[in-house]
């Protein structure tokens, strides 16, 4: 079983930080930043619960700079999911997320099926957890 998730949204705003942690099961965090350029893809085998069964994720760290937008089509094609990322900071890259996402869904496997996804925002004082489609 595998899935190719695409991880998505402006420069600077975390995406290599999110799937460095995801990938190293959270001993690896980049104290320094570092430009990704075009994509870098990094295959987690991930155990499901209850069962003997291991999925393969394969997570791309798409590049947020404007020079890497035309390489999304490339790399983002026959996905499984998104994850949209912003930084909690910069109203900018909350803005920019409707073109994230219209680029990605040109590349979408079933455009039948509507998009479904969540949203998280955590903070000291709350954490919500809100159903988008």
């Amino acid at each position: 079983m595998r899935c190719k998730i695409i991880v998505a949204g402006d420069a600077t705003v975390g995406k290599t930080s999110l799937t460095q942690m995801f990938q190293s099961k959270g001993t690896v965090y980049p104290k320094n930043y570092k430009m990704t350029g075009s994509c870098d893809v990094h295959v987690v085998p991930v155990h499901i619960p209850d069962t003997a069964t291991t999925a393969e994720l394969f997570i791309c760290d798409v590049g947020g700079q404007d020079v890497f937008r035309d390489h999304v089509a490339q790399v983002c094609n026959g996905f499984g999911a998104i994850m949209l990322v912003y930084d909690s900071t910069n109203q900018k890259s909350f803005d920019n997320l409707p073109m994230w996402l219209e680029l990605l869904k040109k590349q979408r496997p079933f455009k039948e099926k509507p998009i479904q996804g969540a949203t998280l925002q955590t903070s000291s004082t709350r954490c919500a957890l809100r159903l988008v489609a």
